[in-house]
């Protein structure tokens, strides 16, 4: 008499399917994590390399109006305005600037974004500093990712 139903081989095939999509839709998941990741750090460095070397042509920061090197208007403005490769927004949609700025007590010209998570904040200052986000050169204060130049 036959029965109707799967066999217990036809049910292991199913699950090593499934198994398989779902490894396949958990890798792609982490490579685009990782790739917006690598590509913020990409947009700091930049901004970081289009600083130096306005700083090397002009002797001064862009944005730095009055030559003290303070950053008093937003320097991605005066970069892009000179011809310099800048990048306006990072992969979570948050803006850049370049501004002086006083964080903790630690006052300087930083490039500066919003939105990045905070469990991204720490990856990305492995990559870029010294994987401490409360000390070294990239930094979270409130909302804000700054890296100091």
């Amino acid at each position: 008499m036959r029965r109707g139903g799967f066999t217990l081989l036809e049910l292991s095939i199913v699950l090593i399917i499934i198994g398989l999509i779902l490894a396949v839709v958990i890798r792609g998941a982490v490579l685009r994590k990782s790739a917006k990741i690598d590509a913020t750090v990409s947009s700091f460095q930049i901004n970081y390399n289009s600083c130096e070397a306005y700083f090397n042509l002009y002797r001064s920061y862009p944005g730095d109006l009055d030559g003290d090197g303070k950053i008093e208007s937003d320097g991605i403005t005066e970069l892009e305005s000179k011809g310099f490769t800048v990048k306006k927004t990072n992969p979570y949609g948050g803006g850049f600037s370049i501004l002086w700025q006083n964080y903790l007590s630690d006052s300087g010209n930083y490039i500066i974004t919003t939105n990045i998570p905070p469990d991204v904040d720490s990856l990305i200052d492995q990559k870029i500093d010294d994987g401490d986000i409360s000390t070294g050169r990239y930094r979270r204060f409130g909302g804000n990712s700054v890296l100091r130049i």
